[in-house]
């Protein structure tokens, strides 16, 4: 069977989901979603323990820890990652970023690669993902690459959990630019200034041309406004909000925004369901932890797809 290429969207653009479909190329992730409350497990770049030093393991006695307290032969990780459906029919995206001498070359294109195996969250755990990982590293480039690899993943992983002080809010436009510049800052800080250019430059760029934009649309008077795209509420018609989009930035971004609402109001909903579920849980005194952990996992693997059951772990534990 032939695979599809798969092309990376991360979704580690910062700016926000409105702002995101109008722009057309950026995208967003929650800030929610990187935050390390995942139910007990903590990312790699969070961890001491390292797996450098173990370049003669081999397959069938490589393992991680999985949430239940169990482990997983790294045979076993592998068919969890690889049998995701979002990865499965493709080839992977992005490069290992090694030069004939052996040397790392910074680029967007390890980021990329990256991302493409953290597509598996949720059929495996970060700890898993990153042995599988390194385990395609050493296949393609060799355990002194490998390791080279790991160290600038750790690092990313890292950036990944940290949490800014500046929040970004939708509908403050003031507070993207101090959002934006911390967040530029902290990948300076956690990966060095060339492997954070290489990795977010382009997107950085990107983000200062779109809001020179905006704020060229929303004229002089635009600290006056409390945002630049009409948001719907408690109150207002569907049908005019709409209306007043197309007004301002035509028809095609509209139509982003609204079916960006619906998604949205999907995600709200089914979080808060799975927050009363876990209330439920919580006061159920006939049920162990381990039982009501054990529960919730399954409740969330039922209602929520691969890609966002560690951001709804982290906000519903």
């Amino acid at each position: 069977m032939m695979k599809l290429t798969y092309v990376n969207r991360s979704r580690w653009g910062w700016i926000g989901l409105s702002a995101a479909v109008l722009a057309g190329g950026l995208v967003w992730v929650g800030q929610q979603w990187t935050r390390p409350s995942n139910g007990g497990v903590t990312l790699a770049g969070h961890r001491t323990w390292s797996l450098m030093g173990a370049a003669n393991e081999v397959e069938s006695t490589a393992s991680a820890p999985v949430s239940n307290g169990k482990v997983r032969s790294l045979s076993s990780i592998r068919a969890a990652v690889f049998g995701d459906p979002l990865i499965s029919q493709t080839q992977p995206a992005g490069d290992w970023c090694v030069e004939a001498d052996g040397h790392l070359r910074p680029d967007v294109a390890l980021r990329q690669r990256f991302e493409y195996y953290l597509l598996a969250l949720g059929n495996a755990t970060p700890d898993e993902i990153r042995l599988v990982i390194q385990d395609e590293a050493r296949k393609a480039v060799g355990d002194k690459a490998a390791a080279a690899i790991m160290a600038i993943y750790d690092k990313y992983m890292a950036l990944r959990s940290a949490q800014p002080r500046n929040q970004l809010v939708l509908n403050d436009r003031e507070s993207w630019q101090p959002a934006f510049e911390e967040q530029k800052a902290m990948r300076r800080q956690y990966l060095g200034q060339e492997w954070a250019d290489a990795f977010f430059k382009a997107e950085e760029d990107e983000f200062v041309q779109f809001t020179a934009q905006v704020d060229q649309k929303a004229g002089p008077d635009r600290k006056d406004m409390s945002f630049p795209v009409p948001q719907m509420g408690p109150g207002k018609d569907a049908a005019a909000v709409y209306a007043e989009r197309v007004s301002l930035y035509g028809e095609a971004a509209a139509k982003r925004l609204a079916k960006a609402d619906a998604d949205w109001a999907d995600w709200e909903s089914r979080l808060n369901a799975g927050k009363a579920e876990w209330q439920r849980l919580s006061n159920s005194p006939e049920l162990s932890d381990t039982q009501r952990k054990q529960s919730m996992d399954q409740y969330i693997d039922g209602h929520f797809p691969p890609d966002e059951r560690m951001r709804a772990r982290g906000l519903i534990y």
